[in-house]
C-alpha cells in the first residue's frame, strides 16, 4: 500500500475493519472453491487454463474460437 502511495491512514482503517476482513475472507474462500490459487488465473468456456506463458493463452483462445465457429 505504501509503495502505491495510498493514504496509509485510510488503508490501516479499512484493513482493520471487521467488515473488510470478512469480505476479504469470503472472496478468498470463493476463489479457492473455484480452484483459483494464483493471479492471474484464466478461465475459458468455464475451464481453468493451465498456462506456461502468454503465447499459451493466445493459442487456447484461438483454438476455442476455431472450434466454436465450425
Amino acid at each position: 500500500a505504501k509503495s502505491l502511495n495510498l493514504d496509509m491512514t485510510a488503508f490501516a482503517s479499512a484493513s482493520s475493519n471487521p467488515k473488510t476482513l470478512e469480505k476479504i475472507t469470503s472472496d478468498v474462500a470463493y476463489g479457492n472453491s473455484l480452484g483459483i490459487n494464483a493471479t492471474p488465473t484464466f478461465f475459458l468456456n468455464g475451464v481453468k487454463l493451465e498456462l506456461g506463458n502468454p503465447e499459451d493463452l493466445k493459442l487456447k483462445v484461438d483454438h476455442a474460437l476455431n472450434v466454436n465457429s465450425n
